[in-house]
Parts: structure tokens; C-alpha cells; sequence
């Protein structure tokens, strides 16, 4: 919900058709905001280099998704909100066996709510400045403190 009114003409896209735009709006969110900021845990499987650093079989690594999400080897213009990027290939739900259960569930409830907000409110705008705005970023599950809005 940052990004959208963030960006007059991402917003205006969305408040046009919200119903062609909020999955498009839903995955890039996830690919640019990453929810789970802080790192996860996995071991190695198998030996492989990564940047010139040596990753033996059975090493602890710990996998920070945000930066994944914003390769810019697989999203160029990376730190760019954009809702006609390809987000194929995000982790922002983890992947295969570790990919969270209840994904599909909360990514179509998003998808419904962001489309059922610029339904109702297309006119809808961002009142606290750029910069001042509120991160929970010392828990588990990142996101904001608050979000003030307006509409008319």
C-alpha cells in the first residue's frame, strides 16, 4: 500500500483498473518489500561457490531475501517499484519445501483488498511525507508502524 500512492502513475494505473492491476501490485510488493527482512537459516546441501566464497556441504548459511529480491541479475532497475516487472522467480514466500503453506491464501486476500481499496477510493493519497514513515523492522515480519491516507 506504500508503493501505490507512492507513485502517481502506478497509482493512476491502479485507480483506472484496479482488478487487471492488483496481482501484478500484490507480487512486485512482495519482490520489493520483502516481508521477512532478517535471515533465514538453511544448510548446504552441497558444496558450491558464490561470489568467490566457498560453501561446503553441511555449512550453516543464513539467506537474506531482501537482497535476493533485489539482484539486479534477475530484476533489472531492481530498487524500483514497478507493476509491469516480470516478479517471477521472487522469494519473498521462501521456495520448495520451505515455501510458505499459506501463500496463495494471503497473496489473493491481498490481491482482493488492494482491489477493493482503489474501487472504492481511487482518489486515494499518501499524507505523511516521504521519509517519515515508520518501519517495524527489529521483528520478524516487516512492515509498517502505520500508513496515514486521504481521498476525495
Amino acid at each position: 500500500m506504500l508503493s501505490l500512492p507512492r507513485d502517481e502513475n502506478q497509482r493512476c494505473r491502479m485507480s483506472e483498473c484496479p482488478r487487471r492491476w492488483a496481482a501484478p501490485a500484490v507480487d512486485e510488493s512482495l519482490r520489493y518489500w520483502t516481508v521477512i527482512q532478517h535471515g533465514v537459516a538453511r544448510v548446504s546441501t552441497h558444496g558450491v561457490e558464490i561470489g568467490g566464497q566457498l560453501i561446503r556441504e553441511g555449512d550453516a548459511v543464513i539467506v537474506h531475501l531482501p537482497t535476493i529480491n533485489r539482484d539486479p541479475s534477475v530484476f533489472p532497475n531492481s530498487d524500483d517499484f514497478g507493476m509491469t516487472r516480470n516478479t517471477r522467480g521472487h522469494l519473498a514466500f521462501g521456495y520448495g519445501v520451505h515455501r510458505c503453506l499459506g501463500s496463495s491464501v494471503a497473496q489473493i486476500q491481498a490481491e482482493l483488498a488492494i482491489a477493493a481499496l482503489f474501487e472504492r477510493l481511487p482518489k486515494l493519497r499518501l499524507t505523511t511525507p516521504e521519509g517519515l514513515f515508520g518501519f517495524l523492522d527489529h521483528v520478524l515480519v516487516y512492515g509498517l508502524r502505520e500508513l496515514n491516507v486521504t481521498w476525495s
